[in-house]
C-alpha cells in the first residue's frame, strides 16, 4: 500500500512540473510576440514604430504593403506584398518569408532574398497568394544566422503592440494607375446596360461587387504573375514612363499571359507599343495624331448607353440628327490594320460615316477605340479618356461610357460573379481542381486486411486493458500495475500503427501530370507560341522527398515559371496554419535577362498523402516540348456562317478521337464529332458543320466550351481558376472565322515499381484557317436560326 502512495506522490509531483512547464510557455509567448510585433498605419502602411528584429543585429521592418491595396491580398491569386527594411549602419543579407494556408490541406512558405544598405531603406517583394478564409500568416527572417518569427493573426490592430492581419479579398479588381482617370464613377450605383449580348442585370452585379482602386508606380508588381489578382488595370500612356523597367516587363509578360489592360493615349507618342510581345506585327494597329473628332452620334448612342450592343462589330454609328453637329473632343483615331482584324481585333466608337474625318479617311472601321487579343490577353487602346467629354456630358453618362468600354474587355466567361460562388467561395473553381485531380490521381487502397487487422487490434487492446487484463492481473497480484501496463499496451499499440503500414502495401509510389499547351501556330502549323499550365499530383506509397517539377521527367527552364499548391478541400470560415504539411516556394527576383521566378523545392510528403501543385509558365516562342503540327482547312467558301465541313491535319501523337479528347471552335461554334479520314499518304479529322451546337448561338453562351465546371476528365484543366479566362480570348480570336481553335489530347504511363507516373497532355491550338486546295466550294447549307452568329 506504501508503495502504491509513493508511485501516486512522484506522479503528482511530475504532473505539477509539466504543467508549470505549460504555464511558463502560455506567460512567454506574449512577451515574444510584444517585442517582435509589426503595428501598421492603415493609410501608409508605415509601421507606428519600426520594429527591431533582434537587438543584436540593427534590421528592421519600417512598412508592408500588402497588395495592390495596400491593406489587401487577393483570395487564392497571387499579389505583391513589399516590405521595407533598413539595418543602419550595417549590410545585412538574408531571406524574407511569408507563411500562410495555401488551401484546406497545406500551407505555403514563399522567400525571396534581400541585401540591405548601410543608411539607405531597402524594399523587398514577394508573391503572395493566400486561401479564401485566411485569418493567420507569419512573417519569418532569416539573417547572419539567426531566425525570427513573426505572427500575424489580429484582424484589428487594438495597440502598438498588436499585429495587423490584412483583409484577404474577393470580388473584381480593377486598378487605376493615376489619379486623374475616374473610374470610381462605374460604381454609382446607375442604371447599367450591357453590352455584346450581356444581361444588364449580370453587368450590374459584376460592377457591384468590384473595386477600383488608384496606385500609385511603387505599388506595381515585378512579377508577371502579382497582377493575377487583377480583373483589369487602366493607364495612361503618358504614366508607363513612370514605371521602372522590371515592371513594364512583367507588366506586359502578363497581359500576354491572360491579363486585362485598357490605355488611354491622350499625348503624341508610341509608349503604348511597350506592351506588346515582340511576335505581334508592328503595324498590329495605326493610331492618328491627337486631333478634334465630332461626337454627335457616338454622345447619343453609346456614350449614353441608348445602343444596345454598344457597336460591337465597328460600323459607323448612324446619326439621329444630322442638321446640327455634335460636340467634339480631341481624341486620337485607333485603326485595327487586317491581321489585327484576323486575330479578332474590332473598333469601338466608330466615327461617324458622315463626319469630315471619316470622309478623309475613307474608313468606316476608323474609331477612337479598339479592342483585341494580345497573346491569351486582351488590349483596349482608347484614344481619349471618357471622363474629357463635353461640358454637356454629366457623371452618368462619363460612367456608362467607362463602363461600355470595360464591359467589353472584362472576362465574360463569368459575367455574374457571385453565380458560381457560395458566400464568396469558389466552388466551380474547386470543382474543376478536383475533376482535373481525378483524371491522374492513382491513390490505391491498403486492401481488406489492413482493416481487418486494425478492428483486430483495437479489439484486443480494449479486453486487454479491460475485462481480460484486469482478470490477469488480479491472479497474478498485480492489479496496482493495471494503469502502468496499460500505457504500456497502448504505446506498443501506437508504435506498430507507425510501423505497419510499411509493410502493408508495396511502397509505389503514383505520380501524375496534367499539363495544358495554348499553343499559337503558322499556317503551316509550326507552332509560334506556346503558353503551359501543369498540374501535378504526388501519392506517397512510403514517406519520401519528391521533385515536383519534374514529376513528367521533362526539362523545366524556371524562367517566369510559378508554382502553388492546389486542393479541392477549402474551408469557408477561418484558415489557420496547419502543422506538417508545407509548400517552400523560392522567388527569385527579376533580371535584365529574365523574369521573376516561382521556384517549387522538393516536398516532403507522408505516406498515404496525396498533394497537388500548380504550375504555370509564361509565353515562350520555343519549347522542347513534343507539339502537335496542326493545319485547319476550309472549302473555299467566303460566309459569315460555318458552311462545309472542317478538315484539321495532325502530325504527331495524339489519343483516338472521341468526345472527351478531341474538340472544335470556330464561329462561335464548337464541335466533337471528329472522324479520322485518309486521302493517300495524310490523315485528317474531319468535323462536320451539320448540327454545330445549336444552343450556342450568341458569344456568352458560347463560353460554356471551357467553362462546364462539371465536366470530368482531363478537360476539366481547361476550367480550372488559373485558366478559365483564357477560354474567353480564344473564343474572340475565333470569332473572326480567319482562326480555330483545335483541342487534342494525349496519354502515357511510365515509370517502375517503385515509382509510376501517368502522363495526359491537352493541346489547346489556335490555328489560321486556310483554304483547302483539293475541295472546291460547298453550297450553303441550310441552318436554324439558333445556329447563327448574333
Amino acid at each position: 500500500m506504501r508503495g502504491m502512495q509513493q508511485q501516486l506522490k512522484l506522479w503528482g509531483r511530475a504532473a505539477m512540473l509539466i504543467v508549470a512547464l505549460l504555464s511558463c510557455v502560455h506567460f512567454a509567448t506574449p512577451a515574444i510576440a510584444q517585442s517582435q510585433s509589426m503595428p501598421r498605419d492603415a493609410i501608409t502602411n508605415a509601421l507606428v514604430q519600426p520594429v527591431i528584429v533582434s537587438r543584436r543585429m540593427p534590421l528592421q521592418i519600417d512598412a508592408i504593403c500588402w497588395g495592390w491595396t495596400g491593406q489587401a491580398l487577393h483570395a487564392d491569386s497571387h499579389s505583391p506584398v513589399s516590405i521595407t527594411l533598413s539595418s543602419g549602419t550595417r549590410a545585412v543579407s538574408g531571406v524574407v518569408s511569408l507563411v500562410y494556408p495555401q488551401d484546406g490541406s497545406q500551407n505555403a512558405r514563399v522567400t525571396v532574398p534581400f541585401s540591405t544598405t548601410p543608411n539607405v531603406a531597402t524594399a523587398v517583394q514577394l508573391q503572395a497568394c493566400p486561401s479564401h478564409g485566411t485569418s493567420e500568416m507569419r512573417l519569418e527572417i532569416l539573417a547572419d544566422g539567426r531566425s525570427f518569427s513573426l505572427p500575424i493573426n489580429s484582424p484589428i490592430a487594438a495597440s502598438a503592440s498588436d499585429v495587423a492581419m490584412p483583409n484577404v479579398a474577393v470580388g473584381p479588381l480593377w486598378v487605376v494607375l493615376g489619379p486623374d482617370l475616374r473610374l470610381n464613377l462605374l460604381l454609382d450605383g446607375t442604371t447599367r446596360t450591357g453590352v455584346n449580348g450581356v444581361n444588364p442585370g449580370e453587368t450590374k452585379k459584376y460592377w457591384d461587387n468590384a473595386s477600383t482602386p488608384t496606385v500609385t508606380p511603387t505599388q506595381f508588381s515585378s512579377a508577371w504573375i502579382g497582377y493575377e489578382s487583377l480583373a483589369g488595370l487602366v493607364v495612361r500612356q503618358q504614366d508607363l514612363r513612370l514605371l521602372t523597367a522590371v515592371q513594364r516587363t512583367a507588366l506586359r509578360t502578363w497581359l500576354e499571359n491572360g491579363g486585362r489592360v485598357a490605355i488611354v493615349l491622350e499625348e503624341a507618342g508610341d509608349d503604348w507599343r511597350q506592351l506588346l510581345p515582340d511576335f505581334l506585327p508592328d503595324d498590329l494597329l495605326t493610331v492618328s495624331e491627337v486631333q478634334r473628332v465630332s461626337l454627335s452620334a457616338i454622345t447619343r448612342n453609346v456614350l449614353t448607353n441608348n445602343s444596345k450592343d454598344g457597336n460591337w462589330d465597328g460600323a459607323a454609328v448612324t446619326p439621329t440628327n444630322d442638321a446640327a453637329p455634335g460636340p467634339s473632343i480631341r481624341s486620337r483615331l485607333v485603326t485595327p490594320s487586317e491581321t489585327a482584324r484576323a486575330l479578332g481585333w474590332r473598333s469601338i466608337w466608330s466615327i461617324d460615316s458622315r463626319s469630315q474625318i471619316a470622309d478623309e479617311l475613307k474608313s468606316e472601321n476608323t474609331s477612337i477605340a479598339a479592342i483585341g487579343a494580345v497573346g491569351l490577353g486582351m488590349l483596349m487602346v482608347l484614344g481619349t479618356d471618357p471622363a474629357n467629354m463635353p461640358d454637356s456630358m454629366n457623371a452618368t453618362q462619363t460612367a456608362n461610357a467607362w463602363r461600355n468600354a470595360l464591359d467589353r474587355l472584362r472576362d465574360q466567361s463569368r459575367n455574374d460573379p457571385t453565380s458560381y460562388q457560395v458566400w464568396n467561395y469558389d466552388s466551380a473553381g474547386v470543382m474543376a481542381t478536383g475533376n482535373s485531380a481525378d483524371s491522374i490521381v492513382r491513390a490505391r487502397t491498403p486492401g481488406k486486411m489492413f482493416f481487418v487487422i486494425v478492428m483486430f487490434s483495437i479489439l484486443a487492446l480494449a479486453l486487454w486493458v479491460g475485462p481480460v487484463g484486469r482478470r490477469i492481473l488480479s491472479k497474478r497480484g498485480l492489479l496496482s500495475k493495471n494503469w502502468a501496463i496499460a500505457l504500456a499496451a497502448i504505446s506498443v499499440c501506437t508504435l506498430i500503427g507507425l510501423i505497419a503500414p510499411r509493410f502493408f502495401r508495396s511502397g509505389t509510389d503514383d505520380l501524375g501530370a496534367l499539363t495544358l499547351h495554348d499553343v499559337f501556330v503558322d499556317p503551316q502549323g509550326k507552332p509560334i507560341r506556346v503558353y503551359t499550365t501543369t498540374l501535378r499530383s504526388v501519392f506517397a506509397g512510403s514517406p519520401d522527398s519528391f521533385d515536383v517539377a519534374n514529376i513528367d521527367l521533362s526539362k523545366n527552364d524556371p524562367q517566369g515559371q510559378w508554382w502553388r499548391g492546389v486542393s479541392p478541400i477549402q474551408q469557408w470560415w477561418q484558415v489557420r496554419l496547419k502543422a506538417g504539411s508545407t509548400t517552400n516556394i523560392f522567388n527569385t527576383p527579376a533580371q535584365r535577362s529574365s523574369l521573376a521566378a516561382g521556384v517549387i523545392e522538393p516536398v516532403d510528403v507522408s505516406q498515404w498523402t496525396l498533394r497537388l501543385f500548380l504550375g504555370i509558365e509564361t509565353g515562350s516562342a520555343s519549347r522542347e516540348f513534343e507539339l502537335p503540327r496542326v493545319q485547319v482547312l476550309r472549302a473555299a467558301t467566303d460566309t459569315s456562317r460555318w458552311q462545309g465541313d472542317i478538315r484539321v491535319k495532325v502530325e504527331g501523337e495524339f489519343d483516338e478521337p472521341s468526345p472527351t479528347t478531341t474538340r472544335l471552335i470556330y464561329r462561335g461554334k464548337f464541335k466533337t464529332d471528329a472522324q479520322r479520314e485518309s486521302t493517300g499518304t495524310e490523315e485528317f479529322l474531319r468535323f462536320s458543320s451539320s448540327g454545330a451546337v445549336a444552343n450556342e448561338s450568341d458569344r456568352a453562351n458560347a463560353q460554356s466550351m471551357w467553362q462546364n465546371q462539371g465536366e470530368s476528365g482531363a478537360m476539366s484543366i481547361l476550367h480550372m481558376p488559373a485558366i478559365e479566362n483564357r477560354g474567353d480570348v480564344i473564343n474572340r480570336i475565333v470569332e473572326s472565322g480567319d482562326y480555330a481553335a483545335v483541342v487534342l489530347m494525349r496519354t502515357s504511363e511510365s515509370g517502375s515499381k517503385q515509382q509510376r507516373v501517368t502522363n495526359k497532355t491537352v493541346y489547346r491550338i489556335i490555328a489560321p484557317v486556310t483554304i483547302d486546295p483539293t475541295r472546291s466550294a460547298t453550297p450553303p447549307t441550310e441552318t436554324t436560326p439558333s445556329e447563327e452568329l448574333p
